[in-house]
């Protein structure tokens, strides 16, 4: 039991949400983005990506396409499936609760605190009248 655990202690991959967690509380969206894109960086150099290679790849990283533009079919009861609008409701209602199931359970990232929220705000906005005031004192 002990040396599994000391195998996942040093296993890095565990900790690698639990940085990104740490550092989105400590510095907001815009490091996190950062932080992904040097481990995206990292991996590319890791895993060989020449052609021969290619097929070892995830499906998005094969291609030379940057984003997937493909929308997600989304394909409603035909008339010969459904007779009656309760039967109509039941096929929707069963996607909707399935949908919602799966957004459940996304890891997504908490809301920054205020605390942090705070620290980045602006101290004082200055208005343009004062700004016309102060220009005409320097001038």
């Amino acid at each position: 039991m002990d040396q599994q655990l000391e195998k996942w202690k040093l296993n890095s991959q565990y900790f690698i949400r639990d940085k990104y967690f740490n550092l989105y509380k400590k510095l907001g969206n815009q490091a996190l983005r950062q932080q992904d894109q040097l481990h995206f960086k990292r991996q590319r150099i890791f895993r060989n990506t020449s052609f021969k290679d290619r097929e070892k790849l995830p499906p998005m990283e094969q291609s030379s396409k940057k984003c997937d533009y493909s929308l997600p079919e989304f394909i409603y009861p035909t008339v010969h499936q459904v007779s009656t609008i309760d039967e109509y409701n039941k096929i929707l209602q069963a996607r909707i609760r399935s949908n919602e199931k799966k957004e459940r359970n996304e890891w997504k990232l908490p809301p920054l605190q205020n605390e942090y929220k705070e620290k980045y705000q602006l101290k004082r906005t200055i208005s343009q009248a004062d700004l016309k005031i102060k220009l005409e004192q320097i001038f």
